[in-house]
């Protein structure tokens, strides 16, 4: 086995895409309520996964193979990050995350985040893909500093739209009628 100093960079690359791949291989998603539930014990815990379509299995046989460069993987995932999962249009559901404040009043209170799946994204770059982003409203407000650094249980009507902020464009949108730390 060569030492990480001597792998080519197209290996490392590779090996990069490939276990990005694998993190993000969606669970099974359980079928979606067509009339939304407005309360915390109904709604369908979503975990990031789910809001990404199955990858093409044959696609990424023959990128294993050898058989797709580099440079055209990239476009497939660029192309799979903008797709949604459209069974979970209008579904009531609660997701975690990290809340990037869009406005902020005088009081430095924020009614308008992006939630993504880890702290920082979106502030840095890259962002995760539009896929792996939701635009939510919450009129009730956060402190903007509280925002920062706390995992949140975003609740609310889950929507495949697209919406498009100054640091990323979003696929997904929630009205929020519950925000709570994540525990």
């Amino acid at each position: 086995m060569m030492p990480h100093a001597l792998i080519p960079l197209r290996h490392l690359k590779k090996a990069c895409l490939l276990v990005s791949l694998l993190l993000l291989q969606p669970g099974l998603l359980a079928a979606a309520e067509s009339a939304p539930a407005k309360n915390q014990e109904t709604a369908q815990k979503l975990i990031w996964n789910d809001l990404m379509p199955p990858f093409d299995e044959k696609i990424l046989e023959r990128y294993e193979r050898d058989e797709i460069p580099f440079g055209e993987m990239q476009i497939y995932m660029t192309e799979h990050g903008s797709k949604v999962v459209d069974k979970l249009n209008n579904v009531y559901a609660k997701v975690p995350g990290y809340l990037v404040p869009l406005n902020m009043n005088k009081k430095q209170m924020a009614t308008e985040f992006l939630l993504v799946p880890t702290m920082g994204a979106c502030i840095h770059v890259p962002p995760p893909p539009p896929n792996q982003i939701v635009y939510v409203t919450f009129p009730e407000g956060l402190k903007y500093q509280e925002t920062a650094y706390t995992p949140y249980w975003v609740y609310g009507q889950l929507k495949t739209e697209k919406k498009t902020s100054e640091y990323s464009d979003a696929m997904y949108s929630m009205k929020a009628n519950k925000v709570i730390e994540y525990q």
